[in-house]
């Protein structure tokens, strides 16, 4: 059964119209008239309808019944300071939403580019984290933020309430030994810097507000290398944390 994706929510009984971007899908993948598809609409929830048109520009579908409703088991935040390739952050994005991260950031830091994102910047990432989601299977889509300054990064990162772990070469502690010991909770932060790192006096005002330093290993990793390793590592342990309190449910 193919896969489209649709926002806003649709509600059971009702036509909607596809995007022209998600008829040429239909199109291309030469589904009939009167087949039965399913429709997402990015916050989790799975539709059953049928195609009940298709035209050049767009298709209609007939919404039938919802038949999942999924919420993330976990949150995984990754903020990576701005990089010089806009294609290595499209990439970066693209891999992040495969492998099951909730939120991705971008800032400025002292040693990275100065980036105005623009709008059309924006739009190229949010189909990029579309296209990632249909192939990944994910309902529920990711949110990209773009912080104006280091010092609004700061604030966001204060106010919240998560585990924050910073992506530091020099630390001795490594990410996969803390994973070890049991600290995994459902709200992680990843922290990574620009090509030029941080700065110390950027280390130091995220220490001050208790993010943690980790390391990778003894590789050197290309930035958004780094922000991948480090996500499907923090992957990998919070849905193993998740699954096992499924099979062992505290009485």
């Amino acid at each position: 059964m193919g896969r489209f994706l649709f926002h806003p929510m649709p509600q059971v009984g009702e036509v909607i119209a596809l995007s022209s971007e998600e008829t040429h899908h239909l199109r291309v993948q030469r589904i009939p008239l009167r087949t039965p598809v399913l429709i997402g609409d990015g916050r989790g929830g799975l539709y059953r309808g049928v195609l009940l048109e298709r035209r050049d520009e767009h298709a209609l579908v007939f919404i039938e019944e919802k038949v999942e409703n999924t919420v993330p088991s976990f949150s995984l935040s990754v903020w990576q300071g701005f990089l010089r390739s806009p294609a290595r952050m499209d990439w970066m994005i693209e891999k992040l939403v495969e492998i099951g991260v909730t939120e991705i950031g971008f800032f400025p830091a002292e040693r990275s580019v100065k980036e105005r994102v623009s709008k059309d910047r924006i739009a190229r990432w949010e189909k990029i984290i579309v296209s990632a989601c249909k192939q990944s299977g994910r309902t529920w889509f990711p949110t990209v933020r773009v912080f104006a300054s280091w010092e609004d990064f700061l604030r966001d990162l204060s106010e919240k309430r998560q585990r924050v772990f910073l992506a530091d070469a020099s630390c001795g502690e490594q990410l996969l030994d803390v994973l070890r010991k049991g600290e995994v909770e459902d709200s992680i932060a990843l922290i990574v810097g620009p090509e030029g790192d941080f700065s110390e006096r950027e280390k130091e005002a995220l220490s001050k507000i208790g993010v943690y330093p980790v390391s990778f290993g003894e590789k050197i990793l290309r930035s958004e290398t780094a922000a991948l390793f480090g996500a499907s590592l923090l992957v990998a342990f919070m849905e193993g944390n998740h699954a096992g309190r499924r099979e062992n449910p505290r009485v």
